[in-house]
């Protein structure tokens, strides 16, 4: 069987019943909280290319699964018109993921995100210092966002939402 890199993963906090999942094309993953279930919203994770005003962003947004955009002048006049800036999803085979443990980590382009989910022991409340329960039980997910800009003449932006 081959393996893929288009899965969601789940990245829960210790401390909380929510959920950051993401790894399937489309609006399949989202923030989750006491949910049960994968959010199914569109996530954007982006980065401006060397053209202004034009992004290229991981495909896990439902917009990025719709390919009749491509072909219908009328729809890219619209779009144009409504909002000046262009996103288009990354070109797939230009997409890589490393899978671990405790960190999912997306590049393409210029851009890489990392997510780092925590795998920590939760010590005993009873016995442990309070400020060492409270490091380990934060209902957190960190995200790291690394853009690689050295080529470039411009600034460029990048977002995540």
């Amino acid at each position: 069987m081959p393996r893929t890199k288009w899965f969601n993963a789940h990245h829960a906090p210790i401390g909380a019943f929510a959920t950051f999942t993401l790894g399937s094309p489309g609006a399949t993953g989202g923030l989750g909280l006491e949910l049960g279930k994968p959010a199914d919203e569109n996530i954007y994770i982006g980065l401006e290319t060397q053209e202004p005003n034009t992004f290229e962003a991981f495909p896990f947004y439902q917009a990025a699964l719709d390919e009749s955009a491509r072909y219908s002048m009328e729809h890219a006049t619209t779009l144009a018109a409504e909002c000046p800036a262009q996103v288009r999803p990354f070109a797939e085979d230009s997409i890589d993921r490393r899978f671990a443990l405790a960190t999912d980590c997306w590049s393409a382009g210029d851009l890489s995100v990392t997510i780092y989910s925590p795998v920590h022991s939760i010590p005993d409340p009873d016995t442990a210092d309070a400020e060492e329960v409270k490091a380990v039980v934060l209902p957190a997910v960190c995200v790291e966002m690394t853009v690689d800009n050295s080529q470039g003449t411009t600034p460029r932006r990048a977002f995540l939402g």
